[in-house]
């Protein structure tokens, strides 16, 4: 469950996103109505500086199964 520090206006999941270490990839389908460009870019901005690939044509979820949506994982996990 998260939380909100209504003094602060954060929120746990925001510190949690914070505090990850490791390498991240977001993926986003342009036309996402979910996860809008602004909140990827600011996941790109803080946090662990996520890597965002953004599919064109493709709602919130991508799929994965076209070989050149699934090359964007392989490249990032063999870069790592």
């Amino acid at each position: 469950r998260y939380w909100r520090d209504w003094s602060s206006d954060v929120c746990s999941s925001d510190l949690a996103y914070d505090a990850i270490t490791a390498r991240t990839l977001v993926l986003r389908g342009a036309e996402s109505d979910l996860l809008d460009t602004a909140t990827a870019q600011a996941m790109a901005a803080r946090g662990p500086r996520a890597l965002v690939h953004e599919f064109a044509g493709v709602g919130h979820a991508p799929t994965l199964v076209a070989p050149e949506q699934s090359r964007v994982v392989t490249d990032f996990l063999l870069s790592g």
